[in-house]
């Protein structure tokens, strides 16, 4: 396929995404500034009130509304992100990284890769539509099957749509 008709494929996959998660809220979930807190946490004791701090520094209330800006300084803290606060962040960090990702030497996309690919992770998303894993499994099935272009991982994605996610494509 030709560089039109792969970005053609990324831009319907990028449409399919946009529908899958349209209406979804942020919710009470743990929010990315919160995420840091909790990482951080292990070295620097925060606790509740500095997650409460941080959780004010999001102002967003639908996914769309995410600053690019957030996702390229804390995408990498989804893995302490709840089951509640990653189905929100989900479908932002996917179309970041197909958005930004190729050649970048950021690594949210890589790993939100990886936290799609853990058991735990797994295990807590059943709170996903079937359109919404489909397109979570459409979305690591492009970033594997173009590795020359560097969007994520794409080994990573691979094992990650053979230990679970292939199912929903």
């Amino acid at each position: 396929m030709d560089d039109a008709g792969v970005n053609a494929v990324r831009q319907d996959l990028i449409k399919k995404i946009h529908h899958a998660f349209e209406g979804v809220a942020r919710g009470k979930g743990i929010t990315l500034h919160q995420a840091r807190i909790i990482d951080d946490a292990i070295w620097s004791g925060a606790g509740p009130e500095e997650e409460a701090f941080a959780r004010g520094k999001d102002s967003d209330r639908k996914w769309q509304e995410i600053p690019r800006q957030v996702i390229e300084e804390l995408g990498e803290e989804c893995a302490f992100l709840d089951a509640e606060g990653f189905r929100y962040y989900l479908p932002a960090l996917m179309i970041w990284t197909l958005s930004y990702g190729k050649g970048s030497d950021n690594v949210a996309g890589d790993y939100l890769i990886y936290d799609l690919a853990r058991n735990e992770r797994i295990a807590g998303l059943d709170c996903l539509s079937g359109e919404q894993a489909g397109s979570v499994a459409e979305f690591l099935k492009y970033v594997a099957d173009h590795p020359d272009e560097r969007w994520a991982d794409a080994v990573a994605a691979r094992l990650a749509l053979e230990n679970y996610w292939d199912k929903f494509l």
